[in-house]
């Protein structure tokens, strides 16, 4: 009896340091960092704002049901303010609002039409070195939510893939490329630095195509706002060499213009501008410019245009004479 008792205690004690035990070599599972992501309301260009604040909405789902901290709406906006956020915003933009937002990565989508399908754009800046992540997707209107899903869950890394803020920037690898099933791909893409202001030197060969042909010449200098991404307003200040009655004469004109540009492809940077411009030419009368032409960037700030066609109006007191010019000018921007 004696021994059956001891055997019963000996197998209890057993079991007990088996439930115990843990294998050697195991290690606890580690969790993924508590992280925030800041949603950068998603921009409509040229579609339905609803169908941006769709995307926004999606961004925000997405970041969520990845487990991250989603910064509010408030503190979104006043990190935006603070570092002077553009918009579009370009991905070392979107880096420094996610700094200023406390997060550790940023979020931000495009979305236009084209040929009957919505086009989706995701960016996503990150503190740990890693990116810019960026992703491009296009569906119908009904394949659309399922698209941008899919696109936002490929392009935003998952917390487990952080790194910290010590990571030097050599040291980054990339995760692996996945193709999604609506055609978007992940990629690296260049984009144009986006400035408020710009300074153009100009000069301009004008050619009279009326009954009385003569060439006049401007060289000038012109002030222009961006208050939109193509849209701008200045104002021109120039020396202009005329032919006149006894000779060539000097005089001086001034104007101010409007200016929409037309992108060739939403990946090209060169663009197409379009002016319009009214002025004076003093002892002689108003101006009216019309202009179309090529915009080059060279590197973030600087560009070279080309007016290649330019009808212009010159209303003189007895008469108004018509002139197709020939612009070129070196822009700067700021």
């Amino acid at each position: 009896m004696r021994a059956r008792s001891l055997g019963r205690v000996v197998l209890a004690c057993l079991m007990c340091a088996s439930a115990w035990a843990v294998p050697v070599g195991a290690q606890p599972e580690a969790a993924a960092p508590d992280l925030a992501v800041v949603v950068v309301r998603a921009e409509p260009v040229g579609v339905d704002p609803l169908v941006a604040a769709q995307l926004t909405e999606v961004m925000t789902d997405v970041a969520r049901g990845f487990g991250y901290r989603i910064v509010d709406e408030g503190a979104t906006t006043r990190a935006v303010r603070a570092v002077g956020m553009p918009y579009p915003p370009s991905p070392s933009d979107l880096w420094r609002a996610t700094r200023a937002a406390g997060a550790e990565r940023g979020v931000f989508g495009r979305v236009w039409a084209r040929s009957g399908r919505y086009v989706v754009e995701v960016s996503v800046a990150s503190l740990d070195s890693l990116g810019p992540f960026t992703g491009r997707g296009s569906a119908a209107a009904p394949e659309f939510l399922d698209m941008a899903r899919r696109l936002v869950e490929q392009v935003l890394p998952a917390r487990g893939t952080w790194r910290g803020l010590d990571v030097p920037r050599e040291e980054a690898s990339w995760p692996a490329l996945r193709v999604d099933p609506f055609g978007a791909t992940l990629r690296h893409r260049r984009r144009e630095t986006w400035a408020p202001f710009r300074i153009a030197i100009q000069t301009e060969g004008v050619i009279g195509v009326s009954k009385d042909a003569f060439y006049n010449h401007l060289v000038g200098a012109r002030f222009d706002w961006n208050v939109a991404r193509d849209v701008a307003v200045g104002v021109y200040g120039g020396y202009a060499n005329l032919r006149g009655r006894d000779g060539r004469v000097a005089n001086g004109l001034v104007y101010l213009m409007a200016e929409n540009r037309l992108r060739i492809t939403s990946r090209s940077p060169l663009t197409i501008p379009l002016r319009i411009a009214v002025g004076y030419l003093p002892y002689n009368g108003p101006v009216v410019r019309l202009s179309g032409g090529l915009n080059i960037p060279v590197g973030e700030r600087y560009e070279i245009g080309l007016d290649l066609v330019t009808p212009t109006f010159w209303v003189l007191p007895d008469r108004t004479v018509f002139s197709l010019d020939v612009g070129a000018e070196f822009g700067v921007r700021f």
